[in-house]
């Protein structure tokens, strides 16, 4: 039986896990190799990390290869989307404004997706939803490329693996939509 000190260790291990993981997704050269989302990293994590992170959300079994699990908010500000390939390792995670439950999810979905642990948690990528496109270029380091929706590839040089990042931008020109992914096959 698990005694409520031991319980507390291992939370605790858990937790300092997380904040350093993207420390140590970083190269040599400090440049953030793997892309993650409150420490859960596109291409690493699996879904038992995001299950353990936010709980159970909602299945959807259409999503990815192996499913997708949908989280909200309790006002319903914005949906994150985590969907598995192989092994239910996340291959995407894709945060946006607004509730977004999968199609034919039903009408029960946005309590189902609702996660207390996504209120708790701090923004943890640089750029925020609601941001100006000016704001997501500066802080981005990328140039607006014309239209709603910029990608480009992070990672790059010291790193042996690459992430997909695009974000979207609604017709007022806030960030509405992030999505991380495993890059594709250069």
């Amino acid at each position: 039986m698990e005694t409520p000190h031991r319980i507390a260790r291992v939370g605790a291990f858990f937790a300092i896990a997380v904040l350093l993981l993207p420390a140590a997704l970083a190269s040599d050269n400090g440049t953030l190799c793997t892309l993650a989302w409150d420490g859960l990293a596109v291409g690493v994590s699996t879904e038992r990390n995001v299950v353990a992170m936010y709980g159970k959300g909602l299945f959807d079994p259409n999503g990815g290869d192996t499913g997708a699990r949908y989280y909200t908010d309790r006002k319903h500000s914005m949906t994150l989307a985590f969907e598995f390939g192989v092994d239910k390792i996340i291959t995407s995670v894709t945060a946006s404004r607004g509730l977004h439950p999968p199609a034919g999810a039903g009408k029960d979905a946005a309590a189902k997706m609702v996660s207390r642990q996504l209120d708790a948690l701090s923004h943890p990528y640089p750029v925020a939803l609601g941001m100006t496109e000016a704001a997501a270029a500066r802080t981005a380091r990328v140039k607006a490329q014309g239209d709603d929706t910029w990608s480009y590839v992070a990672g790059g040089i010291g790193c042996d693996r690459s992430g997909l990042v695009e974000l979207t931008f609604d017709k007022a020109g806030k960030l509405d939509r992030i999505a991380l992914s495993i890059a594709p096959d250069e």
